[in-house]
């Protein structure tokens, strides 16, 4: 996670996010860091002008989910 230290270990860590980032070891990666660096597992480019809150980011997940079950309704009965 030193990236101006280590720039050479930047492929390596990729590789192991991308195949073993899993429940059992996202503790050890908070996602704001690995949105900083640009790392897989980061935050979605489409949520990334939301700010970092994570209470912000649930509540705009939530009103997407509502927009779309609602406009499910209306293709289905119209």
């Amino acid at each position: 996670m030193q990236s101006q230290i280590y720039p050479d270990l930047r492929p390596a860590a990729e590789r192991y996010l991308t195949g073993q980032l899993n429940g059992r070891t996202w503790r050890y990666f908070k996602r704001r860091r690995l949105t900083s660096l640009a790392l897989p597992g980061a935050i979605p480019s489409q949520l990334a002008f939301l700010p970092r809150n994570a209470t912000v980011r649930r509540l705009a997940r939530r009103a997407r989910a509502v927009q779309r079950r609602i406009a499910r309704k209306r293709t289905a009965f119209g």
